[in-house]
């Protein structure tokens, strides 16, 4: 074979080669166009959605339903990554330990019975008030805000103290939605 039509046979390969290229590159491109309107459509759609489970998830927190909350907060991180959703995911794992994490938020939201409870809670008391002040918020349901109110007892070496100290930990353990490592916490 000469020369020449060693060239003609290259001129005639690369049309082909090119129009391969041009072919992907051109469905490459109106994938890409196709996703990122997509994502632009939606993203209303999705703040919204995610803007509800993060309000479920505050209505879960202020009820202390932590592991529920928790839940709430992760699908609306799933469909916006939102800043919100992240701090309350954050302030849930801290509540679980230490429910006085909580009070800036619940004062926040105006949910003043819980306040009250929060100010009875830690407020300093004598060895008998901080037991009945604990049996009270016991009762009312409030576990870890009993606890609270435990442990401002000046005399943690009495046998009430010790054994209502037990059933409040217990009993949180039992009663309270929490994640394993809090579960730990309490049971210490």
């Amino acid at each position: 074979m000469e020369a020449k039509d060693l060239d003609k046979i290259r001129k005639k390969g690369e049309p082909q080669e090119e129009s391969r290229l041009h072919k992907w590159a051109k469905w490459f491109l109106i994938g890409a166009i196709i996703l990122v309107s997509l994502e632009l459509v939606t993203k209303p759609i999705r703040c919204h959605w995610a803007s509800n489970y993060r309000e479920q998830g505050d209505q879960y927190l202020i009820q202390k339903k932590y592991l529920s909350a928790e839940l709430e907060y992760q699908k609306s991180l799933f469909l916006y990554k939102g800043k919100a959703a992240r701090e309350r995911l954050v302030l849930t794992n801290q509540a679980q330990t230490d429910v006085l994490a909580l009070k800036p938020f619940l004062k926040e939201r105006k949910v003043t019975k819980s306040l009250e409870d929060f100010d009875k809670a830690t407020a300093k008391y004598s060895h008998y008030d901080a037991l009945r002040v604990s049996k009270e918020l016991y009762e009312k349901g409030e576990l870890q805000l009993a606890l609270v109110a435990l442990e401002s007892d000046t005399d943690r070496t009495s046998a009430e103290y010790q054994s209502f100290d037990k059933i409040i930990s217990k009993a949180i353990v039992a009663r309270t939605e929490l994640s394993s490592q809090a579960k730990e916490k309490y049971l210490e």
